[in-house]
């Protein structure tokens, strides 16, 4: 099913680049009038060759503006989202149309499938309407010619020839055994004309070839334009057999053929829109007045209108290449995504979402975010049955590629963090054959690091210092020890078999990646409210608890270190700075909160990683002072 929807894209992909290449052969066909139209036959055929091709080589010097994979899953889907919203905005509030996305989510439909689906389902439709069309249509022209008789045996390579008093036009119909069809009564120089006409079709195999290019409309019926360059291409394959007819004619014979036309065109049946060849369809002035006019063609020209076709076939055959910066990504494998820096602070900010179960905004929130080139977008899911509510985003792993790093998630959850209120966990699972790779975050965690997350997105600016807050933390070599990492099974549809797996190999933390030694398994916690600060306002609260049943004292002073060389080094306070000469005291089960501003104190602090580190006593059972206790924990400034 993932399949069928992931056609969809290609489909729209095919259109957009015959599109282009159509409108560059109507723009030919305005300017070379005198180029014979057998020639733009042959191009329109490359035209349709693209509305039915799902792949194209790449060149230098197409004109097709549109690559092949211009159009994507994600992008379809978040285009449709923008759709959605802009039509359901202007629907009441308790429209059943707005409610559809909540009502899908509570079921665990993905929204973003379901979108697609009703796409999908609405191009079948058109494309089963319109086929059931031609399909009557040709039934009943069978009907009207069923008691036709043989006026001309099938000589070699040339079609059978009936004659019916039930059709008013001659035409050409069939496929595997094509029979031209004439209606009774036909002059015999009439006949003569009609069949010199319908020949050429035959020889060319147009009885082929029409039905195919009508194959590639049905296929994009909701493009007016392949509707369009039908009718063109049906005009010059309709003149280039005229051509070839005229060119064995003199002045008198092209009258009486063009008076054949005429007389003929005049009493069509309307059917040849859909027949393989009908003699008096497809505009009969102008062929009427071309007729007239014919000159057989230089050999000059004829020269040069081949080398139109050649040159015509690399350059709307192909696709653009991509360019270098396109096709060199940007290091540790990061596809940029629809918003960057100030504008994607700036589109998070317009689209927080105080409810997660608004999917038409957490699409476009998650539609705004890079993500790893590796990974092509399957779905969304949310669980708002209870609290926390999480948010998960389904990936699969493209074919031969490595699973990527996580920290572009944990960069993603942040920013999805601080885009949804009440947003309790992120997730991230990436399709791996039969297994799926999942990576949970929760909020309290990353809130630990940054703070409250949600006051980023009040304003452009604020979320423009998160994500330098974030570039700031991951960019110091900090390691994501973030996440809970779990593998579930895949059943043979895609659903996770109940049961769970921790993740296979994960690397052991270190004693660098973890919290400082000291204050490990000790009855005393010391606790920053973030883990990045700004150096323009390094105003850090420190919270100490005693976890104890002694009291806890300690004093004013505290040593701030500046990790140098691998190394923690003291940073000097400023000149005739001193502190204040205060025992604090906290009871067994207690805390306090303290709040330093580090510019007060030192000066000309640079980005980096940094320690605080204080000393403490804990009492001992006879209330003297006991052994010293050192607490010690990481920040960075940016």
């Amino acid at each position: 099913m993932y399949d069928m929807l992931q056609m969809l894209p290609k489909i729209v992909n095919m259109t957009l680049a015959a599109s282009f290449a159509g409108c560059v052969v109507l723009l030919l066909r305005a300017v070379l009038r005198k180029v014979p139209a057998g020639y733009f036959y042959a191009l329109w055929l490359m035209v349709f060759l693209r509305f039915l091709c799902p792949f194209t080589w790449e060149s230098a010097v197409s004109l097709i503006p549109v690559r092949g994979d211009a159009v994507t899953y994600k992008s379809f889907v978040s285009a449709g989202v923008n759709v959605y919203a802009g039509v359901s905005a202007a629907l009441p509030a308790d429209s059943v149309i707005r409610k559809i996305p909540a009502a899908a989510g509570n079921m665990g439909v993905d929204y973003g499938k379901l979108l697609v689906g009703f796409c999908a389902a609405v191009w079948i439709a058109g494309m089963l309407v319109f086929l059931a069309f031609t399909f009557r249509s040709f039934l009943r022209l069978k009907k009207q010619v069923a008691e036709a008789v043989v006026l001309y045996p099938a000589g070699k390579g040339q079609a059978r020839v009936y004659e019916s008093p039930q059709i008013d036009s001659p035409f050409l119909l069939g496929l595997l055994r094509p029979v031209i069809y004439l209606p009774a009564g036909m002059k015999e120089e009439e006949r003569q004309h009609v069949l010199a006409h319908e020949y050429q079709h035959v020889r060319r195999r147009d009885y082929l070839i029409k039905p195919v290019c009508f194959l590639a409309v049905l296929l994009h019926w909701f493009n007016p334009l392949a509707w369009l360059f039908f009718r063109f291409m049906t005009e010059d394959m309709e003149r280039s057999c005229d051509d070839r007819v005229l060119k064995n004619m003199n002045a008198q014979e092209r009258a009486g053929y063009a008076q054949t036309l005429l007389r003929l065109g005049l009493r069509n049946n309307g059917m040849g829109y859909m027949l393989p060849a009908a003699f008096g369809e497809s505009n009969t002035k102008k062929r009427i007045s071309h007729i007239l006019s014919f000159r057989k063609p230089s050999v000059w020209l004829c020269a040069a209108a081949l080398l139109l076709v050649v040159g015509a076939g690399a350059v709307l055959l192909t696709s653009p290449s991509a360019k270098e910066g396109e096709a060199q990504e940007e290091e540790g494998g990061m596809t940029a995504g629809p918003l960057e820096g100030e504008a994607l602070a700036a589109g998070l900010s317009d689209k927080r979402n105080p409810y997660i179960g608004d999917h038409i905004r957490d699409a476009a929130l998650f539609g705004m975010l890079p993500v790893p080139e590796t990974l092509e977008y399957r779905k969304m899911e949310l669980q708002t049955t209870q609290e926390p509510y999480e948010l998960i985003m389904v990936y699969g792993l493209r074919e031969n590629a490595d699973m990527p790093r996580k920290e572009w998630s944990f960069s993603n959850a942040v920013l999805l963090f601080a885009s949804i209120e009440n947003a309790g966990k992120i997730s991230y699972a990436v399709e791996k054959g039969a297994e799926e790779y999942r990576v949970t975050y929760d909020r309290s965690d990353a809130e630990a690091i940054f703070g409250p997350l949600y006051a980023y997105s009040a304003d452009k600016d604020k979320m423009m210092e998160l994500q330098r807050l974030l570039s700031s933390y991951m960019g110091r070599g900090i390691t994501i020890e973030a996440g809970e990492e779990k593998i579930y099974t895949l059943d043979s549809e895609g659903n996770r078999i109940p049961g769970q797996a921790e993740l296979d190999g994960e690397p052991e933390k270190t004693g660098e990646e973890s919290e400082p030694e000291q204050t490990d398994n000790l009855p005393v916690r010391m606790e920053l409210d973030k883990e990045v600060y700004s150096v323009k306002e390094p105003v850090l609260i420190m919270t100490i608890e005693n976890l104890s049943d002694q009291n806890l004292t300690f004093g004013d002073p505290y040593d701030l270190l500046r990790e140098e060389g691998g190394e923690y080094r003291l940073v000097p306070m400023k000149e005739n700075t001193g502190w204040h000469d205060i025992l604090n005291v906290i009871l067994p089960g207690g805390n306090t909160e303290q709040k330093m501003d580090l510019s007060v104190i030192y000066e000309g602090l640079d980005p980096g990683n940094y320690m605080i580190s204080k000393s403490a006593v804990l009492e001992d059972e006879d209330g003297e002072a006991g052994d010293s206790i050192v607490l010690s924990i990481p920040f960075v400034l940016y």
